[in-house]
């Protein structure tokens, strides 16, 4: 009986000579090469930092940092001065004294700087300059009755006044008639009008109120500088 022959197929593998130049072409490959489903970065995320993220937020949330007190004394002396002028010129210069004009260092009024007195309160605004102390005269606003007997409702207005030379007659009123034979009302238009007309003439011939008054409503006060 013949022997029988048996043939096996083999795969087609590559022989052990395989050339240098076919295994470094697959070496790349080789390199990357994984199992299906393993993810591309097989290393697990680190783990979070509770400690850390609360130090972030405890530095974020600092308050902005304030200059110090040397700091800002030192900035403010750095800083250049507004004043016009050279340094140190308004500090030389006298009280109220800006740009050619001065202040009354008793009542603050404004004046020229070549005022020697200030026209309203007469204070000397210079050193060396003599000032004489005014005088006044004064008057006072009385009431009387015309000489038409002593029982009569009509009066007058008028100014007494004291000066140089003694007591005198510095203005009178209109005559008019009251209501009342023994005292005059301010509540009546006759006597009203007419002390309003003294008063009027008193402030013509240069005489000021001077706020006072005496026991009556019509006992106002005046003053007038001697000349």
């Amino acid at each position: 009986m013949p022997k029988s022959r048996c043939t096996t197929t083999r795969p087609n593998l590559a022989p052990a000579h395989a050339s240098a130049s076919a295994r470094s072409a697959l070496a790349p490959a080789l390199a990357t090469a994984r199992p299906p489903g393993t993810p591309s970065n097989p290393w697990p995320p680190p783990p979070r930092n509770s400690a850390s993220t609360s130090f972030i937020t405890s530095v974020t949330a600092l308050p902005a940092p304030t200059p110090s007190r040397d700091l800002l004394i030192s900035s403010a002396s750095k800083r250049p001065s507004s004043t016009w002028g050279p340094p140190g010129r308004l500090a030389s210069a006298s009280p109220g004294f800006l740009r050619g004009y001065v202040y009354c260092v008793s009542c603050g009024t404004q004046l020229p700087d070549e005022a020697n007195f200030c026209w309203k309160c007469g204070k000397p605004q210079k050193q060396g300059v003599q000032t004489e102390k005014p005088k006044w005269e004064t008057c006072e606003i009385v009431i009387q009755r015309p000489k038409e007997g002593f029982y009569t409702s009509k009066y007058q207005f008028w100014a007494s006044a004291i000066g140089l030379q003694g007591n005198y007659n510095a203005g009178e009123s209109p005559i008019f008639k009251a209501v009342s034979v023994h005292y005059p009302s301010s509540d009546e238009h006759k006597p009203l009008n007419a002390h309003r007309s003294l008063i009027k003439k008193l402030v013509e011939e240069g005489w000021e109120p001077t706020g006072n008054r005496g026991s009556a409503w019509f006992n106002e006060k005046f003053r007038r500088q001697i000349k």
